[in-house]
C-alpha cells in the first residue's frame, strides 16, 4: 500500500537534487494525490533539466501523467524498489517550487493547465450528458473522506450547494466519489433537481476517467478535495468552496 509512504522522508545515500542539469533524478511523492497533481505542474520543467527522470506517484495518476508529459519519463509506485544506481540525486515533489516557481511570472508556464484527459472519452461523455441539448454542464463535488481532523468543516450538504443553482438551466454531473446515490435520489424527490452519475467510471480509483468527466464540463464547483486540483490542472474553469476559516 503506497499510501503508507505519504509523509515519510526518503532515506538515500544520494544527495538532494540542487538544480544541476544533465543528472538522473528520482522525484518522490510525500503528500496526498491532490498535492501530487498540483506539484506535477513542474514535471515538464524538471524533465527538460534532467538527463533521466524517474517519478514515484500514485498508481491512479500514471495513465494521466503518461498522456500529459514526455514519454521518456519512468513511473514507479514504490521508491524502495528503485536502485540507487539508477539515479544521481533525488527530490520530494513538494520541493519543486524552490527551483521552478521563484516569482509570479513563473506560474504563467502552467497556469492554463498542464494535464490532458482522453479527448475521445470526454467528447462521448459530454454528448451523453447534454443529449443534443444546448445546455452548460456543471460538475460538482461536495464532500471529502479525508482523515484530517477539519474535514467536516470542508463539506457542504448537497441540497445547500444546488438549491441556489437550480434556476441556472444547466446539467449537473456528479464528480463525487463514494456512495452518493441515496443523496442524489433524495435531492430529486425533495427539490426536483437532477444530478447525473456516470456509473461506469469509478470516481475514486479511476482518476483518468474522472479527468475525462471533468473535461466534459463547462465548469466545476467543488469543496476542497482532489477535484479542484484535478480540474485546475486540466484547465477547466473551477470554483473552489472553502469554509470561512480555511487552512
Amino acid at each position: 500500500q503506497t499510501d503508507q509512504q505519504i509523509g515519510e522522508y526518503f532515506e538515500s545515500l544520494k544527495p538532494i537534487w540542487n538544480g544541476s542539469t544533465n543528472e538522473k533524478v528520482l522525484l518522490w511523492r510525500e503528500q496526498g494525490i491532490g498535492d501530487e497533481i498540483m506539484f506535477s505542474s513542474m514535471i515538464s520543467e524538471l524533465q527538460s533539466n534532467s538527463k533521466k527522470l524517474i517519478i514515484e506517484c500514485d498508481q491512479r495518476l500514471i495513465p494521466l501523467f503518461k498522456r500529459s508529459f514526455p514519454n521518456n519519463i519512468k513511473y514507479v509506485t514504490n521508491r524502495n524498489k528503485v536502485y540507487e544506481g539508477h539515479y544521481n540525486s533525488h527530490l520530494p515533489i513538494g520541493s519543486l517550487p524552490l527551483h521552478f516557481r521563484k516569482n509570479t511570472n513563473d506560474f504563467t508556464i502552467s497556469s492554463k493547465g498542464w494535464l490532458q484527459s482522453d479527448p475521445h472519452k470526454s467528447n462521448d461523455i459530454r454528448k451523453k450528458i447534454i443529449n443534443d441539448k444546448n445546455r452548460k454542464i456543471i460538475g460538482i463535488s461536495w464532500k471529502t473522506n479525508s482523515i484530517l481532523t477539519d474535514k467536516i468543516q470542508r463539506n457542504i450538504e448537497l441540497e445547500k450547494l444546488l438549491q441556489p443553482l437550480k434556476k441556472l438551466g444547466t446539467e449537473f454531473v456528479s464528480l463525487q466519489y463514494g456512495k452518493t446515490s441515496e443523496e442524489i435520489s433524495n435531492l430529486r424527490s425533495k427539490y426536483g433537481i437532477d444530478v447525473l452519475e456516470i456509473p461506469e467510471i469509478n470516481l475514486y480509483n479511476d482518476i483518468d476517467g474522472l479527468a475525462s468527466i471533468i473535461s466534459a464540463c463547462d465548469c466545476v464547483v467543488s469543496i476542497d478535495n482532489v477535484t479542484p486540483h484535478l480540474a485546475g490542472a486540466l484547465g477547466v474553469d473551477t470554483y473552489l468552496l472553502l469554509p470561512f476559516v480555511a487552512d
